[in-house]
């Protein structure tokens, strides 16, 4: 299939006249004509019909002018993102991470990479679940995840970042008065939850199932936003990461005791891509300024 011709193909649906679209494409109207035969006998089909002094297309040709044009909006998004890129004089980064992260430790990391490196960055961030980051990592639309850790073999895990569980209670709520609610202190309660798919979802279930709780789920929820919505309605009470994106009006977030488990965030890269000078760069940035948070790692397990 030839691109020039659906390009042809485009404008003269556009135009329906030969005359102005060989014009626009600055093409003779013999070698329109003869781009459009080519693509119909690719096709086994007719794309136009005669209309006066113009052209019309078929029904079939209107069929295909869909598919035509969101391919052809495509190409030339991706043409436009690659020509950005090169333009930048320092470096792009395509990023994942939860949105966790996203509010206060990532931009901190940003700021101290630009102020010791001297490197400016041009960054795409992207937030999702832990468990698309990495799918997405392996297709290749990342240089680098933020999330908490999963299996795989392909990719690579550090951790960078130890996050406290907190229980997120609305105002007025008795818990929202204590220094600190201990997980036992939950069973039987109301709780929005998060959707299975959610890594949160299964630290929720480890943590209830070795306190020997059970919680009351009445919704449940992707997004920690939607979430805390929820709670700040009265719906019930929520598990999540104490964070600076959990303080608002409406609820209050309460550390979590009584449980052992920590909750760390890694940076994950694939093991045998190569990775551009800056992500690179960024990477060993991330894991010197985080050498600690892997210390104490190394010594609880």
């Amino acid at each position: 299939m030839n691109l020039t011709h659906l390009r042809y193909f485009y404008v003269l649906a556009k135009y329906e006249h030969y005359g102005k679209a060989a014009e626009e494409l600055h093409i003779t109207q013999p070698s329109l004509s003869k781009a459009i035969r080519c693509l119909e006998g690719e096709l086994g089909t007719y794309l136009f019909e005669k209309d006066g002094r113009g052209v019309r297309l078929t029904r079939q040709g209107k069929r295909y002018l869909k598919f035509v044009s969101e391919g052809l909006t495509s190409l030339d998004r991706g043409l436009e993102q690659l020509q950005r890129e090169q333009s930048l004089s320092e470096g792009y980064l395509d990023i994942g991470l939860i949105s966790s992260v996203s509010y206060l430790e990532f931009p901190q990391w940003v700021h101290g990479f630009r102020q010791t490196e001297g490197k400016n960055l041009y960054l795409s961030l992207h937030t999702d679940t832990s468990t698309a980051l990495v799918q997405d990592l392996r297709s290749g639309k990342y240089d680098l995840v933020f999330c908490t850790e999963t299996e795989d073999q392909d990719v690579a895990f550090a951790h960078v970042l130890e996050q406290p569980l907190a229980c997120v209670v609305p105002q007025g709520h008795p818990f929202a008065l204590w220094p600190s609610v201990d997980i036992h202190e939950l069973d039987g309660l109301s709780f929005v939850a998060h959707t299975p798919d959610s890594r949160m979802s299964k630290i929720t279930s480890r943590l209830c199932q070795e306190a020997g709780i059970q919680l009351r789920s009445v919704s449940e929820a992707r997004e920690d936003r939607t979430i805390l919505g929820l709670v700040r309605q009265g719906l019930g009470l929520a598990i999540m990461t104490l964070s600076p994106e959990v303080h608002g009006d409406g609820f209050v977030a309460i550390p979590l005791t009584g449980t052992s488990y920590h909750r760390y965030v890694s940076m994950g890269w694939l093991k045998t891509v190569a990775r551009s000078e800056m992500a690179e760069c960024f990477r060993r940035y991330i894991l010197s300024s985080t050498a600690s948070v892997r210390g104490e790692t190394d010594q609880e397990r």
